[in-house]
Formats: C-alpha cells, sequence, structure tokens
C-alpha cells in the first residue's frame, strides 16, 4: 500500500518526495536531531545527504512496500517541514521520527505518532508496534508510555553520539485499540447512559444464563450512533469537514444525520431505492438530505463515493471508515464491567463493523470468550467469505433484515472476521420473525429483524452454556416485518 497523507488536530503529514530534500537539508542537520538517530546517519551531515538519502534509500523502500515516510507540517503553514515520521517493516524498529528544535515540547510528535500508529494497525493490520530508543532521549520514551507501550527488551545500539543503553517498547493491536475504546467511552459518555444488560428468562435454561444487550434505547433506536459520534467527533477534530456523507440501508445514516446534527455538520444519507420507510423518516428528522440511488446497498455506496469524490465531501462509510468500528467496541466494554464471567457473544454481522468493534474489546479481555456472528440466510456473503478465508460476492442479498443485507464484503473485513470471529450462523427469515415475536412478547424489547438476528442465532444453539449474551442492535422495522 502506498503512503496516503493523514490529517491530525494541527497537523498535515505528506508523503515523503524529492521536493522536500531542500527543507530537509536545512533542518535536519542540528546535533538536537541526530544525536539520537541510528549511527548510519553520517555526521558532520554532507550537503548532499538528504538528496543522498531520499533517492537511494527511502524513496526506494517506500517504493518496494517496506516503508510508509511522511514529513510533517503545521496546517497553519503547510508549506514547511518541521519534522519527519516513518513505519518501517522490521522485527524491533518500525517507527522512527525527528522534530525540528523550534516545535519540540508542544504535544506535534504526540498527534503525529497517533495517527501514524492508527495507520499501522487499522489499515496496514500489523499485529504488533515495537520501537528501538535510547535511554537518554527522555521525551521520545515520554512520547511511548503515554502510547500505553510497554519496555520488553534493554539492549545497546549504535547511535550518532555513540554507544548507549537502549529500549525495546512494544504495543499490540489489541491493546492499542482497547485504549481507542477507553478513549471512545468518554467522549460517548456526556451523549447516551450505558444501554441495559438484562437477564432473559424466556431464553435462559439449567446451566445456561443468556442476557440481552439491549440497544434499541440508543437515539435513533440502534447502536449505530456510537460509531457515527466517535468517528465524526474525532474526524471534525482532526479537519474542517463542510459536510458528511453515508451510504446506508437506514440505521448508519439516521445516526450519522443524527451525529451531523449534533456537531453542526450538514449530513447528506444515500440510500437504496425502496428504503425502509420508518429509518427513512429518522433520516429526514434529523435534517439530512436523503438521497434514493439503486436497487440495493451496493449502488447506493456506489453512488456516495461518485459524489464525494465530485465535490470533496467527508464519507464515513460504515464498512470501511477504520475509525467506525471503535464506537461499537464500547458495548464489548460495557459488557465486560456487568458480566466479566461472559463466555458467549452473539452479534449481528452485517458490514461487520459492530462485530470487529465488540470482538476485539472481548477478545483482549480474555481470548477465549467465544464471538458468533449471525448473518441472513438470503444475505450469506460475510458467512461465505468468512469459511471461505476470501472475498465471495452474491448477486443479491434480498433480505428482510435491510441491515444486513450486504453482498459485497470488504477484504480487509474479511480477514479481521477471520481472525476474531469463533463461529458465523445463518438464520431463515422466519427464525428472524419468531426471535423479534419472542423479544417483544416475552422481554418486551422491540425489534427489527436485523436487531434480532443475535437471538434467533442463539436460539438455533441450544446446547450454548454458560453466561451467554446476544446482542439487540435495532428496533426501526418495517410496518410488514411481522
Amino acid at each position: 500500500m502506498s503512503t496516503p497523507p493523514l490529517e491530525t488536530p494541527r497537523l498535515l503529514l505528506q508523503p515523503l518526495t524529492l521536493d522536500d530534500v531542500p527543507q530537509v537539508q536545512e533542518l535536519f542537520p542540528q546535533w538536537d536531531i541526530v544525536c539520537h538517530l541510528n549511527r548510519i546517519v553520517p555526521w558532520p551531515y554532507p550537503p548532499d545527504g538528504a538528496l543522498t538519502f531520499f533517492r537511494d534509500v527511502a524513496l526506494p523502500a517506500v517504493a518496494r512496500g517496506d516503508e510508509w515516510i511522511w514529513t510533517i507540517r503545521l496546517k497553519l503553514d503547510s508549506a514547511r517541514v518541521i519534522g519527519r515520521i516513518n513505519l518501517r517493516r522490521s522485527d524491533d524498529e518500525n517507527r522512527g521520527f525527528w522534530i525540528g528544535p523550534p516545535w519540540q515540547g508542544q504535544g506535534f510528535m504526540s498527534e503525529a505518532a497517533d495517527a501514524v500508529t492508527d495507520f499501522w494497525f487499522d489499515t496496514l493490520r500489523f499485529p504488533v508496534l515495537r520501537v528501538s530508543k535510547a535511554v537518554a532521549n527522555a521525551a521520545s520514551r515520554r512520547l511511548s508510555e503515554k502510547q500505553g507501550m510497554r519496555v520488553i527488551a534493554v539492549v545497546e545500539r549504535e547511535y550518532v553520539s555513540g554507544r548507549l543503553p537502549a529500549e525495546i517498547w512494544e504495543i499490540t493491536a489489541g491493546e492499542w485499540r482497547a485504549r481507542k475504546i477507553q478513549a471512545a467511552r468518554a467522549l460517548l459518555a456526556p451523549h447516551f447512559d450505558r444501554t441495559p444488560l438484562l437477564r432473559a428468562d424466556s431464553l435462559s435454561t439449567a446451566g445456561r444464563d443468556v442476557y440481552l444487550k439491549n440497544e434499541t434505547v440508543l437515539p435513533t433506536g440502534s447502536f449505530k450512533v456510537r460509531g457515527a459520534i466517535y468517528a465524526l467527533s474525532v474526524n471534525v477534530a482532526r479537519h474542517t469537514i463542510g459536510e458528511v456523507v453515508a451510504a446506508s440501508t437506514g440505521n448508519h445514516g439516521a445516526a450519522v444525520a443524527y451525529a451531523g446534527r449534533l456537531l453542526g455538520v450538514r449530513a447528506r444519507i444515500f440510500v437504496p431505492d425502496d428504503p425502509n420507510p420508518v429509518k427513512a423518516a429518522r433520516i429526514r428528522e434529523e435534517g439530512a438530505t436523503l438521497v434514493k440511488a439503486g436497487v440495493d446497498l451496493s449502488a447506493a455506496i456506489d453512488a456516495a463515493r461518485e459524489y464525494v469524490t465530485r465535490t470533496g465531501a467527508f464519507f464515513l462509510d460504515d464498512a470501511a471508515h477504520p475509525d467506525v468500528p471503535v464506537g461499537p467496541g464500547t458495548i464489548g466494554a460495557e459488557i465486560l464491567d456487568e458480566l466479566p464471567a461472559v463466555s458467549a457473544v452473539y452479534v449481528p454481522m452485517g458490514d461487520t463493523a459492530l462485530i470487529r468493534g465488540v470482538a476485539s474489546a472481548l477478545k483482549l479481555h480474555r481470548p477465549s470468550i467465544k464471538v458468533v456472528g449471525a448473518v441472513a440466510a438470503e444475505a450469506p456473503a460475510y458467512y461465505l467469505s468468512w469459511r471461505a478465508a476470501e472475498v465471495i460476492e452474491t448477486a443479491t442479498a434480498n433480505t428482510i433484515a435491510d441491515g444486513l443485507a450486504v453482498r459485497r464484503p470488504l477484504a480487509p473485513n474479511v480477514a479481521a472476521i477471520r481472525e476474531l470471529v469463533d463461529e458465523v450462523v445463518m438464520v431463515t427469515e422466519q427464525e428472524m420473525l419468531d426471535a423479534m415475536m419472542l423479544l417483544e412478547s416475552r422481554e418486551r424489547i422491540v425489534a427489527e429483524p436485523a436487531g434480532a438476528a443475535a437471538t434467533a442465532a442463539l436460539l438455533k444453539q441450544p446446547d450454548r452454556s454458560g453466561a451467554v449474551v446476544a446482542l439487540v442492535t435495532g428496533r426501526n422495522r418495517r410496518s410488514a416485518s411481522l
């Protein structure tokens, strides 16, 4: 993958090019910058040092896919290079950086390091990040501590300033995501309370205690506000957003519209030609522009992408944006708070943002917790892809569970669910309807078909024992669903 531009609240990270040579050559040769860098940096620094390094080392490594390198710039002065940060394939040196003395001590490198670490784990999907740094480099060590990294080894390394004691710091993908989930909980707390986790007598049996995590009580009637509010909030902090765009069968669209209104951002939501009228009404009630575009969700996504390409609006893609799963990851954290002995969690599996977030939180706490995905039998693309370990598209996704109506899986999501999801259960239309009736008549919870899919999957596995949770994720059903 090529190096993409990245943004933080105050910085622009631009992919390195030869055009950056003059500024780097002027800024870099300072003892405060180079003293704790690897001994391969020549010192005194030659007049053609930057050109030689860029041309012969850095850019060829980028071209091979071995490194990703950015220059660091202030948004308020984007023409000026103030530093550099990079990622690389290596056993114990995955990230390096430097910043000019006038900009040190102001938190800029923390912002840049957080952005590229997100890219390392969420986009490149490496399992661990390791960095080596001189023990004497106090500022760099503080940054690693702030990021939640830990020392795993003490060694000696050759630096420009000589042979010095060094530490190898490490953080795993799970640990990094757990920190983000905790930050998301703090961000979301002012907007809504923890959702109920209720024991379901109608589903519990001897040796099995079943609990329902009721997400239908959230604003807009589904769990989707968790991802929408979190993702839009952190991106508004990174850069100006004039308009947010989403493609949805309804619940994600309503959640993005709600988040947009909350944060003062215009929202435009693309939906299939025949959307769920309850969900369409919610989108309009939140003040968003509703655009009907195509026969199904895939067609709506295509139309949204075309609009974003043409206008430059911000696309909050439920399936692909790396910030979205962090929000629903808070569901897993809430379950663990109240039911630490949970043995299995059943989760509806549509575009997979929900199950990826929840499973990440659960597996970090205890890898033995079983995560079971529920897929509509009439929309089996992600089930087929999960089973085959490769993307398998389907021609249609004609299910009453519009929240599960996916026919075009994404390869990174397939890889993620292969890692995180233990089982996937396909449920029929009638099984979802039966689960909806049970939830309403016995547990007093109104659910839409996708919202009841996890309960339907649980009902198909009566031998599951222990403390078991089924997510009830939405209530916005068509009047004809029952």
